[in-house]
C-alpha cells in the first residue's frame, strides 16, 4: 500500500523530546519512481548537524539557514544545498557518495527513523526465518529472527491495508527500540504520527525469543 503513493506531497516533522523541544521540518514529494526530499530546518530555517536528531549541534556556517535537498530520478541521486554553487551526483549502487535521506514510505517498518534511508535499502532478505501469527484483535504479528538473540516484530492492521501500527527491535530479552503509529483516512489510510522510543523494557510475555525451529 505504501508503494502506491505514486504522486504525493507530504509535509512532516521530527521532534526529539529527550533533550529539547526543537522540531525539524521536512517535505517529501513523489512522482512515480522519482522523489525529492527537502530538509527545511527548524521553525526559523536553522539547520542541525544531524538530520534526525534536532536536539543535536546546530550547524554554524554560511549555509546554516539553507535547505538541504536530495532528488532521486531514474535511480540517480542528486544532492544540493541551497545557495551552494555545486551539487553532488551518485549513480545507483554508489553507496560511498550517496547522501543520507529519509524515505517516508518506510515509516513504521523500521523501529528507528535514523534507518529510514530508503525502501530498497531495508535488508528484507537478511532478516532470517520468520513467523506469522494473529492476536486477539485479528492483527497480524510478524516476527523475524536474523540471528541468535535478536528479534524484529511488526504488528500489521488488516483494517489499514496491513500497514504497521507497531514495530520493535528486541535483543537478549529486552525491547531496545520500538515505534507506534496512528493513521488518518482519506479514502486510504495514511500515517498521521509516529512515536519512537529507545527506553529499554522487558521482553513481552507472548514473544518466543527462540524463534521458529
Amino acid at each position: 500500500m505504501r508503494l502506491g503513493w505514486c504522486t504525493a506531497e507530504i509535509e512532516w516533522s521530527v521532534t526529539d523530546h529527550r533533550t529539547s523541544s526543537v522540531t525539524q521540518y521536512f517535505t517529501t514529494r513523489n512522482a512515480g519512481d522519482d522523489a525529492i526530499w527537502i530538509r527545511r530546518g527548524d521553525e526559523t530555517g536553522r539547520q542541525y548537524a544531524d538530520d534526525m536528531r534536532p536536539s543535536g549541534r546546530a550547524e554554524d556556517d554560511i549555509h546554516t539557514y539553507s535547505e538541504r535537498r536530495v532528488l532521486l530520478r531514474d535511480g540517480v541521486q542528486y544532492a544540493y544545498t541551497e545557495h551552494s554553487a555545486t551539487a553532488k551526483m551518485a549513480d545507483p549502487g554508489d553507496s560511498r557518495n550517496r547522501q543520507p535521506y529519509v524515505d517516508i514510505h518506510t515509516l513504521g517498518f523500521w523501529p528507528s527513523p535514523t534507518h529510514m534511508t530508503s525502501w530498497d535499502a531495508i535488508a528484507w532478505g537478511d532478516l532470517g526465518p520468520y513467523t506469522v501469527d494473529q492476536d486477539a484483535n485479528d492483527r497480524v504479528i510478524v516476527r523475524a529472527f536474523p540471528r541468535d538473540g535478536v528479534v524484529y516484530q511488526w504488528v500489521l492492521d488488516p483494517a489499514l491495508g496491513h500497514q504497521p501500527v507497531e514495530c520493535a527491535y528486541i535483543r537478549e530479552g529486552e525491547v531496545l527500540q520500538e515505534c507506534s503509529l496512528t493513521y488518518e483516512s482519506h479514502e486510504r489510510a495514511y500515517p498521521l504520527a509516529c512515536g519512537v522510543s529507545g527506553k529499554r523494557r522487558a521482553l513481552p510475555d507472548d514473544l518466543d525469543p527462540v524463534g521458529p525451529v
